[in-house]
């Protein structure tokens, strides 16, 4: 059935199910089916998923749950989201000022992470993300010790957390799934959103930011409901400025560590949703499929649905949208294609 379809719907295909998107239609076929199987072992109800953002001094997490994403329902339980300084709270706080930790130290650090914050005997996660540590700083002689320091605790999470699955059975088919900002960026806004000359990492922060607070601010420009959020916030909200949001969102909540931004807690959030779209869309392809049905009516859905999403973020930078969607207006098709 996939043999049958275009480059292009594969490719839209392998965007909103986070499909590896290789050039080659043999090769992007086989990709989808490898990465489908994968998908397939994943629970899909309830849909928890655990998200990480890695660091040391600014260590995020969340755990939320899906409920009956088969049925296409919003809801939403935010179980745990925190934001933690790891030296505050497994380690020694002198540590904060120093840059060369003993690979002793991270193992300990990292340990503690998987026992008191990954693994659970009351909330298992269907699947778990962890952000991939980037490798672009390896010429910054002022970030590069840091963004060391993470890499290493990061590797070390995994050797920790695979030495602890005998004694959690319950989590031993749980995958855990690599990631990064780049990808994410790229699921929610660069492939919808044409280049900015104003794109740069402080530019993209901003972008991911607004598209989050739009959803807190617009219910209906979500993909899910999250008046568990929305609820903790004031009226004005919508209206206020960015630097104003990102105060009212940082007092909204107790984490276990003031963070001194909300980089890091959004990200995680992005990274939580952005997977249980990309698995809801799975699900939903796999039914198309084993039905024989038109792929694409359901991948015409999901542009659309993914441009109201977009929308407030559109709106408030003065974004716009690529050529290919200049047609649409925020989920409403301006004529037929």
């Amino acid at each position: 059935m996939l043999a049958r379809q275009k480059i292009a719907t594969l490719h839209g295909i392998a965007l909103h199910c986070g499909y590896p998107a290789v050039a080659n239609k043999t090769e992007r076929i086989k990709a989808i089916e490898e990465t489908s199987h994968l998908y397939s072992s994943i629970k899909p109800a309830p849909l928890n998923i655990l998200s990480i953002d890695v660091g040391i001094k600014n260590f995020s997490y969340a755990k939320a749950s899906y409920e009956r994403p088969l049925e296409q329902a919003r809801s939403f339980k935010l179980h745990d989201w925190n934001h933690v300084n790891l030296h505050d709270q497994f380690g020694a706080s002198q540590a904060n000022s120093s840059t060369s930790l003993p690979k002793t130290y991270l193992a300990r650090l990292a340990d503690s992470v998987v026992n008191k914050i990954i693994l659970s005997d009351s909330w298992v996660p269907s699947v778990i993300l962890m952000e991939s540590q980037r490798t672009r700083s390896n010429t910054n002689s002022v970030t590069l010790p840091n963004v060391l320091l993470n890499y290493t605790l990061e590797h070390m999470i995994y050797a920790a957390y695979t030495a602890r699955l005998d004694a959690f059975p319950s989590y031993k088919d749980v995958p855990i799934l690599a990631t990064n900002s780049g990808k994410m960026v790229n699921f929610w806004l660069n492939r919808f959103i044409k280049k900015d000359s104003r794109m740069n990492l402080t530019f993209s922060k901003k972008l991911r930011a607004g598209l989050f607070f739009g959803w807190l601010a617009d219910s209906k420009a979500s993909p899910i409901d999250l008046l568990e959020i929305s609820s903790r916030l004031p009226s004005d909200f919508g209206a206020s400025t960015s630097k104003k949001q990102t105060s009212y969102f940082l007092d909204s909540f107790s984490f276990a560590t003031k963070p001194g931004k909300a980089d890091d807690l959004i990200d995680c959030m992005l990274y939580n949703i952005g997977a249980f779209q990309q698995l809801l869309h799975h699900f939903q392809l796999q039914h198309q499929i084993s039905h024989d049905k038109d792929v694409l009516p359901l991948l015409e859905s999901w542009n659309n649905d993914h441009l109201r999403y977009v929308a407030p973020v559109v709106e408030r930078f003065d974004l716009a949208l690529r050529p290919e969607f200049c047609s649409w207006q925020y989920g409403r098709m301006y004529s037929n294609r």
